[in-house]
């Protein structure tokens, strides 16, 4: 299945684009930019922590908060976890091209 429909853009805390990466089906925000050589902060990779926290600023419908494991720490409607959180699998089926930004929290 191609999942090159699908980049993941990430802003730093001001706004300005750091970097982006097209993830796979199943992989977290941080495995997928990890893959890619991008730096997503992270500390306890389980959801814990609210150190990998973004803000949703693009496709808040395609992501998938709880992915990897349910969320340990409350979180806005438009935060995810990136060390748990990632796309939803109908998003590299749907034909449609898809851009997720995301904006460092930290």
């Amino acid at each position: 299945m191609s999942d090159t429909n699908v980049i993941v853009e990430i802003l730093d805390a001001h706004g300005n684009v750091e970097a982006s990466f097209t993830p796979h089906i199943g992989q977290s925000f941080v495995e997928a930019a990890d893959d890619s050589n991008v730096i997503m902060p992270t500390s306890c990779c389980a959801g814990a922590c609210f150190t990998c926290a973004c803000r949703i600023i693009e496709w808040q419908d395609d992501i998938d908060i709880g992915l990897l494991s349910v969320p340990l720490v409350d979180i806005d409607d438009d935060q995810v976890l990136t060390c748990i959180g990632g796309l939803k699998d109908e998003v590299f089926s749907d034909g449609k091209f898809h851009r997720i930004v995301l904006q460092k929290l930290i």
